[in-house]
């Protein structure tokens, strides 16, 4: 009985973190949407040319949580700059039972008509070191 209870303990952890991180999303775009609305009284000018797409962000926050079904949790966290034909990484996991890794990376991207190459390198704790390329 108290496996199950701790079983459901965890799912309603995990579900009220989904939660708060899918609010944060929401309050975020929901910001950026007032943000480009005129302020009250004002008229909206016409734009004259049509919008160009935005621009991707060059900056990406990835939060992971993971719950297995060994009965161990994780949590993961990666933030990613790209810059205009390489990304950089660096990024933290750490579970339950006391296992942590930081790491680091680097992607070069090449891309052409008819080739592609992309070399990557990583670092992380607990030496290790690797690379590929595709």
């Amino acid at each position: 009985m108290r496996a199950c209870r701790s079983r459901t303990g965890r799912a309603q952890h995990a579900a009220a973190t989904l939660a708060c991180l899918v609010a944060l999303t929401l309050d975020s775009g929901l910001a950026c949407a007032a943000d480009a609305t005129p302020p009250t009284g004002e008229a909206a000018t016409p734009p004259t040319e049509p919008a160009a797409p935005p621009a991707a962000p060059s900056n990406k926050l990835t939060l992971a949580y993971y719950a297995f079904s060994s009965g161990n949790e994780a949590a993961d966290i990666n933030l990613r700059h790209s810059f205009e034909s390489s990304t950089g990484w660096v990024g933290a996991y750490r579970d339950r039972e006391g296992f942590d890794q930081a790491r680091t990376g680097w992607e070069y991207d090449l891309r052409r008509d008819w080739f592609t190459f992309v070399p990557s390198v990583q670092a992380a704790t607990h030496g290790f070191l690797g690379g590929s390329v595709y």
